[in-house]
């Protein structure tokens, strides 16, 4: 058996025979996919069971986008819809960190000397306190951002509730509950409309159909350039959470 094997969809696999594994198990790592095995199931390692090439391509993905994570750093200055990030170093802190968001809109996150910025924990620290900030803020501005929005185009919905969804910006149920994630405030003012009038689209067609998109070009005639825009820039955006 090969020691490498092309996957046409998941890419090389390292095959590891170990006489001291008891059965199959598989791996994957930013170092790439693995497959170690007992010489004894040699004949069942290939072809790779649907399952599994499924669970591969799931965590291969993960494991990209946690590579395309943007690092924070003691010089990073990032711009919010709602805020700008900046980064402090306070002498009097020991080993924690502390935020305090100014009345002009700037996020100061403050760190203790020797703070090490690199280390996974510590930049899952920072996130955590963004999103603290992002949540509030969001809050405090997307209730009347679509209030306003719905007005001006003659819509109506139920409520509207603040999220921290990963995979999509916003959601919109049959009884008109409303959806926004607090990371759209990673997005510029312009898209966050756009999200805004297509969860309001939502209340009247709840598919992607044709008179889903009559409604969604009614306000935006450039609809398919706004998506697009908001592909490329949702991306960027995905980096910072």
């Amino acid at each position: 058996m090969n020691q490498v094997y092309h996957h046409p969809k998941i890419g090389d696999i390292r095959l590891l025979p170990n006489t001291r594994c008891r059965g199959i198990k598989y791996s994957i790592s930013s170092k790439g996919a693995l497959i170690s095995f007992n010489p004894l199931f040699a004949d069942r390692v290939l072809p790779l069971p649907a399952d599994k090439e499924e669970w591969f391509l799931r965590h291969k993905e993960r494991i990209g986008r946690q590579a395309n994570k943007y690092m924070y750093d003691a010089n990073s200055r990032l711009q919010t819809s709602a805020f700008e990030i900046r980064f402090v170093e306070e002498a009097r802190l020991k080993d924690s960190l502390s935020a305090v968001l100014s009345t002009s809109g700037v996020l100061s996150i403050r760190y203790p000397s020797g703070f090490c910025f690199e280390l996974p924990n510590r930049q899952q620290a920072i996130r955590n306190i963004i999103r603290q900030f992002l949540i509030a803020e969001a809050k405090r501005i997307f209730p009347e951002k679509l209030w306003l929005l719905a007005s001006r185009y003659g819509f109506e919905y139920n409520s509207l509730r603040i999220n921290t969804a990963r995979t999509r910006w916003g959601s919109c149920s049959t009884k008109g509950n409303i959806s926004l994630s607090a990371y759209m405030l990673f997005l510029p003012e312009n898209l966050i409309d756009f999200v805004c009038v297509h969860e309001l689209c939502h209340t009247r067609e709840m598919n992607h159909g044709e008179r889903f998109y009559g409604e969604l070009k009614r306000i935006y005639p450039n609809y398919i350039e706004m998506n697009k825009a908001l592909k490329t820039k949702g991306k960027e955006a995905f980096r910072y959470i």
